[in-house]
């Protein structure tokens, strides 16, 4: 689900959450929005890697870190490049 903002009077889908913590501005992992007394998750940070050259053995597990695999907040995206050869 896009999050979108209002600036200058145009409302644009945002690329990106930060939030303010103790001061310090941090990108968000996740947001949840209410919805009719409901919370659901709105947002979610995701990390991508993108496979350019051919290979024979692809494990999707190795491409991400053991911090990435444990927060589940966290969207894993693979990408394999046009032509590329899986």
């Amino acid at each position: 689900m896009p999050i979108h903002v209002k600036g200058a009077s145009t409302w644009g889908v945002s690329t990106a959450v930060w939030v303010k913590d103790a001061g310090v501005w941090k990108p968000a992992q996740s947001v949840f929005i209410r919805n009719a007394g409901a919370w659901a998750l709105g947002y979610k940070a995701e990390v991508v890697y993108t496979i350019t050259s051919n290979t024979a053995q692809a494990n999707a597990q190795s491409f991400f870190s053991a911090a990435d695999w444990a927060n589940q907040y966290l969207a894993k995206k693979l990408i394999i490049a046009p032509g590329v050869n899986v």
